[in-house]
């Protein structure tokens, strides 16, 4: 496998996210977006330009009350797939119906290993905090590429949220006590 495969991000989320979900899932993603941007922005000059930019690798993230969508900052060459999570997903993505017939939205992402990776981490992490099993997250990488990194900012942030374990077909979860059975390796916690 070539080594920037590492940094495809995928992710599965109910199509409709409750508002009473949405809600404090956002201000949590928000808060992470913050703490992402501080870390990545640590020994820049003031007059450096900002690292996490807008979808298309310009101007500012999209902070919306439905909505968040960010990306590397294009004119430094760190752009990749945008990154986007939306309450009610309306387009570019593949909705099907589940096992239990809830509609389901599927994206993905491909960071290059620009260092907007980590706010693209993070913010899954903060996803699969909030929506638990109602939410699903792979990587072709695994727990050293960067998902430790994004964990403790995750953990620095919104609190201690369990241990991160990865399965072996790459999905991803926190757990509150020790994976029991199946194959899974898991970040220092």
């Amino acid at each position: 496998m070539p080594l920037d495969d590492a940094f495809v991000h995928a992710w599965v989320t109910p199509a409709d996210i409750a508002p009473a979900r949405w809600e404090p899932m956002r201000d949590d993603i928000i808060s992470v977006l913050r703490a992402a941007s501080r870390e990545l922005e640590r020994d820049r000059s003031d007059d450096a330009l900002a690292v996490l930019r807008g979808p298309e690798g310009f101007g500012p993230l999209h902070l919306a009350p439905d909505a968040v969508a960010f990306n590397g900052n294009a004119f430094l060459g760190f752009a990749g797939d945008p990154f986007a999570i939306e309450r009610k997903p309306r387009r570019g993505v593949l909705a099907r119906a589940s096992h239990g017939g809830a509609r389901r939205a599927v994206r993905r992402c491909r960071t290059e290993g620009h260092p907007y990776d980590l706010a693209v981490c993070a913010v899954l992490l903060v996803v699969l905090r909030h929506l638990g099993d109602e939410a699903r997250v792979g990587t072709s990488g695994g727990l050293r590429t960067g998902w430790g990194r994004a964990a403790a900012l995750v953990r620095a942030t919104i609190g201690e949220c369990g241990q991160l374990v990865q399965h072996e077909n790459g999905a991803l979860r926190w757990v509150d006590a020790p994976a029991a059975g199946g194959q899974v390796r898991s970040s220092a916690s």
